[in-house]
């Protein structure tokens, strides 16, 4: 069975022209902006919501009570998040080689992160209004449950770490 119709979703003009263009079957809507703000996306009206790679750079708490909006009871959401450990990493390779501000945002992201995991909330960058964390399975669960989700499994598939819910009835 195939995807009836879907919407796609990106901050980036480019990103939505060439989704346009790629598609050919036009069942895909694509708006601009960011995954935290569905509202021109009508209740209850998706079966499926994937971010592959924009968690990290969302006001998560946000983004999963919008997606459990905009799907339908039942409906899958998947979405692949970073560890701290890949944030430790992108932090290593700032501080060997000494760029000073990419170290004190990487350190903001690692703050942000724990921030996230003990108390479910995310800051944004004081300097460019940015928000950016790392994501733990305990802190998504509470996240994903307390919107509504259940059902929630993790698995890692040799590239990323991956996240998937049911949609419970409509809050």
């Amino acid at each position: 069975m195939g995807i009836a119709s879907y919407v796609g979703i990106d901050p980036d003009p480019e990103a939505i022209r060439f989704c346009e263009a790629m598609d050919p079957s036009g069942r895909g809507t694509y708006l601009q902006g960011f995954g935290e703000d569905l509202t021109r996306v009508p209740d209850r009206s998706c079966s499926f919501v994937m971010a592959r790679v924009s968690v990290p750079y969302m006001d998560i708490g946000a983004f999963v009570r919008e997606a459990h909006r905009v799907l339908e009871p039942g409906g899958q959401l998947w979405i692949s998040y970073h560890t701290p450990r890949h944030v430790v990493h992108h932090l290593g390779q700032s501080l060997r080689a000494r760029h000073v501000k990419d170290i004190v945002f990487r350190s903001y992201v690692l703050v942000n992160g724990a921030a996230f995991h003990l108390f479910g909330r995310q800051f944004r960058f004081p300097y460019n209004g940015r928000i950016e964390s790392f994501q733990t399975r305990r802190a998504l669960r509470r996240a994903l449950v307390g919107a509504g989700f259940g059902d929630v499994e993790f698995q890692y598939d040799s590239r990323r770490d991956l996240a998937s819910a049911m949609a419970r009835r409509a809050r």
